[in-house]
């Protein structure tokens, strides 16, 4: 049975009598004002019903307001990741902080990072699965099929309106989270991590840097555009800005290939749309959406970067470098320029700044490497096996609420972190660890949202390599350069998945096969070699592609 508060039967008794007064207040010739009063106490008794209704809405075990969220102890199963340097989140300071408000106690079950979407598709696909995923890599496709399809994920829009007042505010004040959520059906099935859009060095995260004292001893200033951006390599590679008197200068050292084209696509005019939509943007002129692997400024790009490979201005190994060789390269002290993450997270001294968006040949400059507020979009679902959903929901809305925030991403004040002349800082436990931990590794013994948690990221609270200064300072540089609009991840149908499944599979590969070659010089994209290529990709499908991706944009669209 469900309850009506105390407080609101004495509010109730008190209207009646109201309506009592009034009524013989209108017996005894209230006259002219008799209209006035009847519709008076027909709107206000319709509030409190209205009231008295989502009151009685609320199940018995638990309170809609204040915490704690439930009247007795309860205990939902959630199955999560654990990275191997994380402690178990019970030993953490979060989870039993978390337990202690809210009222509700967890049964974590922990996967290993990289087993994470084998054992969600096997859970699924057994029936033997827990109340909650959480960071568990679910995809568009699982929204579609245990959501939209089988609501194995249940819909949320209701739980949400009702029980989530932190995630409406933000929704309400950035409405691309929301959006980005929805389901072909119309539908919420599952509740993302939010990236502050404010937070714009995080919303890049990698991004180009470059030496400074190699720049000022060569009496070179940062480049502006691609042209001077070539010079200033060439003169790390010919001038021996180490002073050894070897050339064992590398002029540019990434992570990967894709990270030093998403922060050249702007010079070129390309990726427009921001990084979850590397393949297709929007034409501006035409108002269409574009193919960029299909596009003239694209095969110019791709020139440009044959050129630096071929006078060994980019490192060989890029196309299968990962970032602990950068670090490793970095260390060595022979690397003018590096794309990836902040000079913090390599754990250098040497001064490296963050390069600002080039101008390229066109005249375009724009900085496009730039991820949407949802990421990633869908961070936990609700299972149809879980008996407090209201809970769970309100238990969820906690982490996106500023305490929420604060603890997982600084832990307990007075323990973990300390406030100092409005700055949030962290305490010895985790700066001057006592067991000679690092910060990263009291981090994830102390804190569960090392990896990204369903919550807010925000400046002001978090503290890796992105809210470094040199994050902070590259990330003011580029934000004039920003591109207008981010799109979120777009969620497709199970009819579009499968068809788009195989498309991308024959066009992705063919792209990245030619892209290679054409960078290294095996390919050359004259004119007939050019057509050769846009040729290959339409015989293989490229307007079907298309239509697929314009299906579910204008989904995204209407959804606004």
């Amino acid at each position: 049975m469900k309850r009506v508060s105390r407080g609101l039967r004495s509010i109730v008794a008190f209207m009646l009598s109201i309506s009592l007064i009034s009524t013989m207040l209108v017996g005894c010739g209230a006259g002219d004002n008799s209209d006035a009063n009847t519709k008076s106490q027909e709107n206000v008794s319709k509030d409190v019903e209205e009231e008295t209704k989502v009151e009685s809405d609320v199940p018995d075990y638990m309170n809609a307001t204040g915490y704690p969220i439930v009247n007795e102890p309860i205990t939902i199963k959630v199955v999560s990741t654990q990275t191997p340097v994380q402690a178990h989140f019970d030993d953490t300071v979060s989870i039993p902080e978390l337990e202690k408000i809210t009222g509700i106690h967890v049964d974590w079950e922990l996967v290993p990072w990289s087993a994470a979407n084998e054992k969600k598709n096997l859970m699924l696909a057994s029936g033997d699965y827990p109340d909650v995923f959480l960071r568990m890599f679910i995809n568009s496709l699982d929204v579609i099929t245990y959501g939209s399809q089988q609501s194995t994920f249940i819909q949320l829009d209701d739980l949400i309106e009702q029980y989530a007042p932190n995630f409406n505010a933000i929704a309400k004040q950035y409405p691309i989270v929301k959006n980005g959520l929805k389901a072909p059906d119309g539908g919420i099935y599952a509740l993302p991590r939010i990236i502050d859009p404010s937070f714009t060095s995080m919303l890049s995260g990698d991004r180009l840097y470059m030496r400074q004292d190699w720049l000022e001893d060569l009496g070179l200033e940062e480049p502006t555009n691609a042209n001077e951006l070539y010079t200033v390599l060439k003169a790390f590679k010919e001038q021996d800005p180490n002073g050894n008197g070897q050339a064992d200068e590398i002029p540019f050292y990434g992570m990967n290939l894709g990270n030093l084209m998403n922060n050249l696509y702007g010079s070129w005019g390309l990726m427009n749309r921001g990084k979850k939509h590397t393949m297709v943007d929007m034409n501006e002129e035409t108002g269409e959406l574009r193919f960029i692997a299909a596009d003239e400024n694209y095969r110019d790009m791709l020139n440009y970067l044959n050129k630096l490979y071929s006078e060994d201005l980019i490192a060989e190994e890029l196309f299968t470098s990962k970032w602990k060789d950068v670090v490793a390269n970095v260390h060595n002290g022979a690397v003018g320029s590096y794309g990836g993450f902040a000079p913090i997270a390599i754990g250098t001294d040497i001064n490296y700044q963050g390069m600002n968006a080039l101008e390229g040949p066109f005249g375009d400059q724009s900085y496009s490497s730039i991820n949407p507020p949802l990421s990633p979009t869908f961070m936990v679902a609700i299972t149809d096996k879980n008996e407090y959903p209201e809970a769970t929901m309100r238990w969820l809305d906690f982490m996106y609420s500023e305490e929420g925030i604060r603890l997982f991403d600084l832990g307990i004040e007075g323990e973990t972190y300390e406030v100092n002349e409005g700055k949030y800082e962290y305490m010895d436990i985790i700066n001057k660890n006592p067991n000679g931990l690092s910060v990263a590794e009291a981090r994830n013994q102390l804190l569960p949202s090392v990896s990204g948690w369903v919550s807010v990221t925000k400046q002001e609270y978090f503290k890796g390599s992105e809210a470094s200064p040199e994050a902070l300072a590259a990330a003011e540089k580029t934000t004039p350069y920003h591109i207008e609009e981010v799109w979120p991840e777009f969620i497709y149908t199970t009819d579009e998945t499968d068809q788009l499944r195989a498309l991308k599979s024959d066009i992705d590969s063919y792209v990245a096969e030619i892209r290679a070659k054409v960078i290294i010089g095996d390919y050359v994209f004259d004119d007939e070699g050019w057509d050769k290529y846009t040729k290959t990709l339409f015989d293989m499908g490229l307007d079907e592609y298309m239509t697929i991706y314009k299906a579910a944009y204008e989904r995204y669209e209407n959804n606004k």
